[in-house]
Parts: structure tokens; sequence; C-alpha cells
């Protein structure tokens, strides 16, 4: 892929990720975990997205990490595990983030 066409889809999705429509903001996160290449940043963007202050957006942020790991065999243990760790001790998000560890768990190589 050109650094150009990047470069136009990161502009795209950091644009709908900031909408203050639900649904553009939820379609441009299954867009990137889904269809966008570049896990490096659809990682940093999705822990990013774990300090929202939608419930929506944080919670289908952390079950995205856990679809990385599913969807692409790997992940950034050192980024996201402390991050989802800390989440454990958030009522709301800790079985969001528990089934995310344990897609990790299971489906991320070493």
């Amino acid at each position: 892929m050109n650094e150009y066409i990047d470069s136009v889809q990161i502009k795209k999705i950091e644009s709908d990720l900031i909408s203050d429509d639900l649904d553009t903001r939820t379609s441009a996160i299954l867009f990137m975990v889904y269809e966008f290449y570049r896990s490096d940043w659809v990682l940093r963007r999705l822990v990013d997205l774990t300090y929202s202050s939608d419930t929506n957006v944080k919670s289908l942020a952390i079950t995205c990490i856990g679809h990385i790991a599913r969807l692409r065999g790997g992940i950034d243990k050192k980024l996201v595990i402390p991050v989802l760790e800390n989440l454990m001790s958030q009522n709301d998000y800790s079985g969001f983030a528990q089934d995310a560890l344990d897609d990790i768990e299971i489906f991320a190589k070493d």
C-alpha cells in the first residue's frame, strides 16, 4: 500500500473517530480493525480509545484489541497488556478486558 493511500485513510479514520455520531465512530473503529493493515497504528489508536469517556467506544476498543490477536495472530503485548490489566479494576470494563486478555493468550503467537 502506498503512503498516499495510508495518509488519506488515516485522515478519514481520525476524522470519523472524533465525530459526534456514535455510528460514525464505531464504523471507523471496525474499519481500522478489519480493513486497515497497519496493526501498529491500529493498536495505538485502540489503546488511546480505551481512555474514551464514551462507554460504547471504550468497550468496543477493548474488545477490538482482542480481535487484533485473533485476526492477525500477533499483538504488541508490551503495549496492550498493561492497559488491559489496568482495565480489570474497572467493573464496567473488566469483562471486556478479560475477554481481550483471553484472546491474546489463545491466539497471539509469541
